[in-house]
């Protein structure tokens, strides 16, 4: 009755209450209709009654401006215009097809789909490819759409950092959101426990159930362990060790590797017994009995010449009781101690006779005589020219010198009796311009030498 009276209304612009004048009865259909109303005096009880009456079917109705539909205006200031408001739905004007409540686009109301009853303003938006509430397009902010959880770690595992709804998979989402760790593909429910610190496996608790390393007691603390104490776990307790690799764990002299214990036990667990008496070598002695290499026949701790050194002790011949001798030929080069040099070392031999020419030059001193104090002889020349010397005992073993002998200009030289083993010169004998040199003792040198070549002494000191 309300929306057949608003439609009167709206086409009649008239109000009923303000109806006057003299009016005959009505029918229903009269009312109407007012176009066929006629005027008669003894009917104003009859109309008044009729108003009322429609008065109180209209009772429930709202007050106010009342939208027209067809004017481009809000007039009942709610926002909506003409067939945009639902007052307006359906009219002449404003057809709803689909009976949905709501008129078409083109005509100027909300309705995006007008054979759609599903599909109108207020409708909610649905995942099934359908804009249902005609707002932002198709299935956006849909109600049933499936929220997708970031796996950034993409081990099939969301965390709550990234989250999206949406009807349809988003790139490295995931639909559960049970990943206590998203950036730890080694982190999520089902991965292995790990000894790591980590709860690898999500359930609240660390490294439980790790137990893929086994660790072996070590009763002797040599670093080695047995299978007889076992412990599953991701550290090694204290008295256990990563190895199960020894033969015997009561002893700390017996592991892989040991040394030979000489009591005739296993003691480098290589499954053979060390004998107290095993000569690996065949030389006669074994490591317990002082074999410094039980592998070379040839070095053993024997001292098979009887010059008081073994092989061991660095005898180089052990049959040969000159060989290696502290005064004989200790460092085996053939030298005897008495002609070599450094008879610790092979690599310097015979220095009794000094190859070569030498001299002490310029400011020369007694040091530089050392490295002929054990020769008996030189093979080529000695010069001693302009130096400091004051004497020439460091040369008191020199018996011969193959070439010239030449001494000058050595102003503090007053002693050439350290010469006195010389015996030949076989090249020339110069001795001049030693001012502190008693020429009388040039001359006894002179004539104790055997001189191969010429013989001169001037200008030396006097006596």
């Amino acid at each position: 009755m309300c929306r057949l009276l608003r439609s009167y209304k709206r086409s009649q612009s008239a109000d009923l209450a303000h109806c006057v004048g003299s009016w005959q009865p009505l029918s229903y259909i009269d009312l109407m209709f007012p176009s066929i109303w006629t005027k008669a005096p003894a009917a104003r009880i009859t109309i008044t009654a009729a108003l009322l009456s429609i008065a109180s079917l209209t009772s429930g109705c709202e007050s106010g401006p009342i939208e027209i539909c067809d004017d481009e205006l809000d007039n009942e200031g709610d926002g909506a215009i003409d067939c945009a408001d639902s007052d307006c739905v359906p009219s002449s004007n404003c057809p709803d097809q689909d009976s949905d409540g709501f008129a078409p686009l083109e005509a100027g109301g909300l309705d995006c789909d007008d054979q759609n009853a599903a599909v109108h303003p207020a409708a909610v938006e649905l995942c099934d490819g359908i804009d249902n509430d005609c707002y932002q397009g198709v299935d956006e902010d849909a109600e049933d759409a499936t929220t997708w959880y970031g796996d950034y770690d993409y081990d099939g595992y969301g965390g709550t950092d990234f989250i999206e709804r949406s009807c349809s998979p988003v790139q490295g989402h995931v639909t559960n959101v049970d990943d206590c760790d998203d950036y730890n593909d080694r982190v999520h429910p089902g991965a292995e426990e790990l000894c790591d610190e980590l709860d690898n496996n999500c359930n609240g608790e660390v490294d439980e159930g790790a137990d893929d390393r086994t660790w072996y007691g070590d009763a002797d603390g040599d670093g080695f362990g047995t299978t007889q104490f076992t412990y599953q776990g991701c550290s090694a307790p204290d008295g256990y060790v990563e190895n199960a690799d020894d033969c015997n764990d009561l002893s700390a002299l017996v592991y892989p590797g040991a040394p030979p214990s000489c009591d005739a036990a296993d003691s480098d667990c290589d499954g053979l017994d060390d004998p107290g008496g095993g000569d690996d070598d065949g030389d006669g002695q074994t490591e317990c009995e002082g074999d410094c290499n039980d592998a070379e026949p040839t070095v053993h701790g024997l001292d098979s010449d009887g010059d008081g050194l073994a092989s061991c002790d660095g005898d180089c011949d052990d049959s040969n009781p000159l060989a290696a001798r502290l005064d004989d030929d200790r460092d085996c080069d053939g030298v005897t101690s008495a002609q070599d040099c450094d008879d610790l070392n092979s690599a310097i031999g015979d220095c009794t006779h000094c190859a070569g020419t030498y001299q002490v030059g310029s400011g020369g001193t007694t040091a530089d005589l050392i490295s002929l104090s054990s020769c008996l002889s030189v093979g080529g020349n000695l010069e001693i020219g302009t130096s400091a010397l004051g004497h020439l005992d460091e040369l008191g073993q020199l018996t011969s010198i193959t070439g010239d002998l030449i001494i000058y200009g050595n102003p503090n030289l007053s002693d050439i009796s350290g010469l006195s083993q010389l015996s030949t010169v076989g090249g020339n004998l110069m001795i001049w311009d030693n001012p502190s040199l008693c020429q009388s003792s040039v001359v006894g040198l002179q004539n104790s030498l055997s001189i191969g070549g010429l013989s001169h002494s001037a200008a030396n000191g006097p006596c």
